[in-house]
């Protein structure tokens, strides 16, 4: 900052004339080649500057005391350096002079008379000096807020000043972007227009395919489909005629071919030879007509009103679930919530959201590794690895991702944060003053027949075996033994070596629904 420096200190006061006249031309300097937007796309339109150290020091009349501080050209600061009032235009020949190989343009006079005014606009908590050469105030409005938009101004400040620099002068230059903004408006409306052409012209395209390749065919299938439904021995004569009219095309291909010389011949044998699939459409269109042409030969005639009325109630499909089941060989594990009789009383309808977030947890492991859910029976939940496909050598693989997906599951629910809410439910809290959201888990392999049970109006896929039992029991038991996890021998005979050795042996026991 430069204050003026009592007559009697002549050094001091050539030394602060010196910095005063440099940091004056350094700023009219930037201001002479930053004013227009002749050579650039940003104009400077308003610079000003900002004290804490002055606010702190004058509080109110800081403002006033920075707008006659920062009027440039002053005497009392530049001492033989200041120019009389009416030279200042000499500031051209100095910042702007025509014998330079860059063109600096010139500052209007309105600006050069405001430059060395007090610099009375205020911006924010700045006060400083417009440099168009129109005058939108000559009061204290901040002429940024006044004629610029946001997406019309940016703000630059210096970087570089260190946190003393910045208490006790700061510096800011808005730049009037209005050009570029315009340009970019101009070009975003070529942009709408250009993509408004290229999506009609896309869609007129879309159309004319989706009506010949989908909607038409489609509109031909809904045909043949009503056709059979109301006489289903018309399936048998759209397939003659289907037939005829491909046969009746071939002809008339073949006559004119026939009209044709031998290299045209030549050239469309070589073109028809090359193999094309057809498209889907099509091939659904001749599938119906195959299908509706196989039931009416399969059942005749005596059996057309079956297949009418079959197809006449579209919104059911009719599915005899009485097929017998297969003999599987799988492993099966047994997931059971703890406490859960509690849970329910105190969470009441929001136990769902409990055991879902619960079985998220424990869907997502098993499908980790490679597990499959099968069911889910309130608070439990049938996870099942098969075996039947698996090669000798792959089953231990399967056993040790079995048992890592449970030790996987024990984990996830111990460290769930969405989980660890509940240890806070005061509901939960009366019952079990350290309530944690704990499981007990079996695991069991063996055979089991796969299958679906059920009636037409509802069948569930599922298994049925003493094995699923075993694995059940297997978890109950682990309430017994104070542990998570309990599997069977033959589970520890299945799995690796190296996955056998970090198990450790409970108890030789007989449970309920095995004979070993």
């Amino acid at each position: 900052q430069s204050l003026p420096v009592e007559e009697g200190n002549s050094s001091l006061a050539k030394d602060a004339h010196v910095r005063r006249a440099w940091y004056e031309d350094y700023l009219l300097t930037f201001l002479y080649q930053h004013h227009t937007s002749d050579s650039f796309s940003w104009q400077l339109f308003w610079v000003g500057f900002s004290s804490m150290r002055l606010k702190r020091m004058l509080g109110d009349d800081a403002g006033a005391y920075l707008a006659r501080l920062l009027q440039l050209n002053q005497r009392r600061f530049l001492g033989d350096h200041a120019l009389p009032k009416e030279r200042v235009a000499d500031w051209d020949r100095k910042f702007a002079n025509e014998e330079w190989y860059l063109d600096v343009v010139t500052l209007p006079d309105p600006v050069r008379r405001r430059l060395i005014k007090p610099w009375v606009q205020r911006c924010s908590n700045f006060h400083g000096v417009d440099m168009t050469p129109f005058v939108v105030s000559e009061e204290s409005a901040c002429s940024v807020d006044e004629e610029l938009r946001c997406s019309e101004v940016r703000y630059y400040e210096p970087s570089m000043l260190s946190e003393v620099e910045e208490h006790n002068m700061d510096l800011m230059f808005a730049f009037d972007i209005r050009t570029m903004t315009q340009l970019e408006a101009g070009l975003s409306i070529l942009q709408t227009i250009f993509i408004c052409f290229a999506v009609g012209l896309g869609a007129m395209s879309f159309s004319m395919d989706a009506n010949s390749l989908l909607l038409n065919p489609i509109e031909r299938m809904i045909a043949k489909m009503e056709a059979i439904r109301d006489n289903p021995l018309y399936a048998m004569k759209l397939g003659d005629l289907e037939y005829r009219r491909e046969e009746i095309e071939k002809a008339k291909i073949m006559e004119r071919l026939s009209n044709q010389n031998q290299c045209y011949k030549l050239c469309f044998q070589s073109y028809h030879q090359k193999k094309r699939e057809p498209m889907e459409t099509v091939i659904l269109e001749k599938t119906i007509i195959k299908l509706g042409g196989l039931l009416a030969l399969g059942f005749g005639e005596a059996g057309a009103e079956i297949i009418g009325q079959n197809m006449k109630g579209g919104h059911s499909a009719g599915v005899n679930a009485m097929v017998p089941g297969q003999k599987v060989d799988a492993i099966f594990g047994f997931c059971s919530i703890r406490n859960f009789t509690i849970a329910t009383e105190v969470l009441r309808e929001k136990v769902m959201v409990f055991v879902n977030q619960v079985g998220e947890i424990v869907h997502g492991c098993t499908d980790d590794f490679h597990g499959a859910p099968n069911k889910n029976i309130g608070n439990s939940f049938l996870i099942v690895w098969r075996l039947s496909e698996a090669a000798a050598d792959r089953r231990p693989k399967l056993a040790d991702m079995a048992m890592m997906s449970f030790v996987r599951i024990v984990a996830e629910v111990s460290r769930s944060r969405v989980l660890a809410a509940y240890r806070e439910h005061p509901g939960l809290l009366q019952h079990f003053p350290r309530y944690r959201v704990e499981m007990g888990l079996g695991l069991h392999c063996g055979w089991a027949i796969e299958g679906a049970i059920g009636s037409e109006l509802k069948i569930d896929a599922s298994y049925l075996s003493p094995n699923v039992n075993v694995a059940s029991q297997l978890e109950t038991a682990t309430k017994e033994f104070g542990v998570w996890i309990l599997l069977s021998h033959k589970i520890y005979n299945l799995c690796s070596p190296g996955m056998a050795s970090v198990c450790r042996l409970i108890d030789h026991v007989i449970v309920r629904g095995s004979k070993q």
